[in-house]
């Protein structure tokens, strides 16, 4: 079975599952050797990768329970990867300074998405900014989206999600604020307010090209 076979019998699982993923298969000489495949699944410009074996893809038919198993499960390990979560030490008010300034510093905006904060009686103080790149023609283009929640005791969560569609190419977006994020993360724990996060956990068989 070469990689266009086995894409064609990949392919219209993953498009039962989402029609908007991308799948491309791919196999080295050593992976032939083997009788492994590569599988690549994209969406939003955010890729996963995972290992199938011929036997895996042979026992698809006609049966696919298993195989659609792990390939959902490589499906919904991209959902997860486009948003992120994290709790800080301080407030709405004492972070948005770094962020400001950290926009500034790459060459980007930090814009409001919702108005202005809300201050209303009774309700936690909260933020949502866009992460803009300002284009060669002026236009802007929305990167992702960071979300502040005030929470007692002086504590505040951010919530950071990637753009969908824009300008610019999935991938490129994508990367760019994967990289802002990874330094507003720096920036809050070089002013203490978030502890040296531990390495992120890959899920198994999963892992980013």
């Amino acid at each position: 079975m070469d990689q266009e076979e086995a894409l064609s019998l990949i392919r219209p699982i993953v498009g039962s599952i989402d029609e908007n993923v991308e799948v491309h298969v791919t196999q080295t000489g050593e992976e032939w050797s083997r009788n492994i495949f590569r599988v690549y699944l994209l969406k939003w410009g955010i890729p996963t990768v995972l290992q199938v074996t011929l036997e895996d893809i042979d026992n698809a038919r006609p049966d696919d329970t298993e195989l659609r198993a792990r390939l959902e499960e490589g499906i919904q390990h991209i959902r997860e990867q486009r948003e992120w979560k994290v709790i800080v030490h301080g407030t709405i008010g004492m972070v948005q300074p770094l962020l400001f300034g950290l926009a500034v510093e790459r060459g980007l905006s930090a814009e409001p998405s919702s108005g202005r904060p809300d201050w209303a009686s009774g309700e936690p103080h909260v933020a949502s900014f866009r992460i803009n790149k300002r284009g060669a023609e002026g236009l802007s283009d929305s990167l992702g989206r960071i979300a502040m929640r005030d929470l007692p005791h002086e504590r505040a969560q951010l919530t950071f999600t990637r753009t969908v569609g824009g300008k610019l190419p999935p991938e490129e977006r994508q990367a760019q604020f994967v990289e802002f994020h990874n330094k507003f993360i720096d920036r809050l724990v070089e002013e203490d307010f978030l502890e040296k996060p531990p390495p992120p956990k890959e899920f198994i068989g999963f892992w980013h090209p």
